[in-house]
């Protein structure tokens, strides 16, 4: 009754629209550039996208690390010092980005490696030839520096483990499903982690043949075939950069991408990675449709009623984990589950399987659905910086996603009822079933503990 007399707000005061990016395709010397003039308040962003999708598995664990040492390293004559000096001088920073999905209509999986840099418009030019040198004139054969990124990047990526265990849990989950997925787990989970560390042994001992495996890489990858560009801000910085882009582009080679890699390596659908902590973090995913699927926003409502209810009461509340989390990849049609520095493994795998008894059993009331659709909705249509809303409108254009798919997929939730969760959203999660990939981070006592009581054994790795 107290709960019930706090102010709410109403899908009547929630506007029926979709938050748009809008965006204009030219031409630079053949490769496209995708405009987005948004408000900006002076400062232009530029991306710049190199295909990466004919590199082999091997190869393809390399980007991460190429964007590091190209943003990393002196260029031009400078080094890396005199070049940090002259990146902070002119611009707002640069950096890399790494991006991968499929196309909705067709499945053709994409994989960038994004480079990226802001500036006010007064600093235009320099910062477009900032981002030309490093892409062109890289100083590969500092390797006193080459050994330092190699060693910074196998810290960052390390340290960053326990603070984001339940997101490589759920990468390491779904890196069985398709090419998209792998690429994901590769660049952003723990198998990454054990690569630098590889790397970090190899670098100690060989230093040059990593520097030189890294400009092989630079000259194979950073090529006019290759790129996809964006740039987003005023529309007065739009028309500025174009010269300047346009230059860059012609600075590069010729070389296009070759043919696309396909298929998976052999990926086990359950894997217990082995951590240092005294906590555990358990991620399920579930195959489920996209976006385009009539069922799409029961399932993104089931997911919010999941983590604000179902998995909140049995992970936090009774179980003592720190949280518990459902989460629809909409684009990438993936339903996962999560726990955050979880005490139980074995439990909380126990309360995944009753995500479709929960669903049965009449609990998701019409108030609880109104409040996760006004959720869902929210996060739809949260502000996004400039930055964000031109790596954003670069990801729809390669994900093939309109805005009027985004309109009927947010026009969708409001039409969600809870007979449609059970008659919609249900049926797709047990169908599902059968596609499920599952992994934890945990103590290797732990998983060994959990392997003798659970069907489909963990198959066990480490971090390095």
């Amino acid at each position: 009754e107290a709960l019930a007399t706090l102010p709410r707000l109403r899908l009547s005061d929630v506007p029926r629209r979709v938050r748009t990016i809008p965006t204009e395709t030219r031409k630079a010397r053949g490769v496209t550039v995708l405009e987005h003039p948004v408000f900006s308040n002076g400062v232009a962003y530029v991306h710049l996208a190199f295909d990466l999708s004919d590199l082999d598995h091997e190869t393809a664990a390399w980007a991460p690390l190429l964007g590091d040492a190209t943003t990393g390293l002196g260029a031009a004559g400078l080094d890396y010092a005199a070049m940090a000096t002259r990146i902070a001088r002119s611009t707002g920073g640069i950096g890399c980005d790494l991006m991968t999905g499929k196309s909705i209509r067709d499945g053709r999986t994409f994989q960038r490696l994004v480079v990226h840099g802001r500036a006010l418009k007064s600093n235009l030019g320099e910062m477009v030839a900032i981002l030309r040198d490093v892409l062109t004139a890289s100083d590969t054969r500092d390797t006193r520096r080459v050994r330092d990124i190699v060693h910074e990047a196998r810290n960052d990526r390390f340290a960053s483990v326990i603070p984001q265990g339940n997101l490589f849990a759920l990468f390491r989950a779904a890196a069985s499903f398709d090419l998209a997925r792998f690429r994901q787990e590769q660049w952003l989970g723990s198998s990454q982690v054990r690569f630098l560390s590889g790397l970090a042994k190899e670098s100690d001992s060989d230093v040059t043949r990593v520097a030189e495996s890294i400009a092989a890489l630079q000259r194979r990858v950073f090529s006019r075939g290759r790129l996809l560009a964006g740039v987003a801000g005023d529309p007065d910085l739009i028309q500025a950069l174009r010269v300047p882009l346009d230059s860059l582009v012609g600075a590069l080679p010729d070389g296009a991408a070759g043919t696309p890699v396909e298929g998976l390596p052999e990926v086990p659908p359950s894997v217990g990675v082995a951590i240092s902590a005294r906590v555990n973090y358990v991620g399920k995913a579930l195959r489920v449709p996209n976006i385009l699927a009539k069922e799409a926003p029961a399932i993104e409502l089931l997911a919010t009623v999941l983590t604000s209810d179902y998995l909140y009461k049995k992970l936090r509340v009774q179980g003592g984990a720190y949280g518990g989390h459902a989460v629809y990849r909409l684009y990438d049609g993936v339903l996962g589950f999560m726990s955050y520095r979880d005490p139980h493994l074995v439990e909380t795998l126990d309360v995944y399987r009753g995500v479709a008894d929960f669903v049965r059993s009449g609990e998701i009331t019409t108030d609880l659905l109104d409040r996760a659709r006004i959720g869902a909705i929210g996060n739809l249509d949260r502000i996004l910086s400039p930055k964000e809303q031109g790596l954003l409108g670069m990801r729809l254009n390669l994900l093939e996603v309109s805005d009027e798919d985004r309109l009927r997929f947010r026009n969708g939730l409001y039409e969600v009822t809870t007979d449609r969760i059970r008659d919609e959203a249900l049926p797709a999660i047990e169908s599902a079933l059968s596609r499920v990939g599952a992994s934890v981070l945990a103590p290797k006592t732990a998983i060994e503990d959990a392997n003798g009581k659970i069907e489909a054994p963990f198959a066990m790795t480490g971090l390095e």
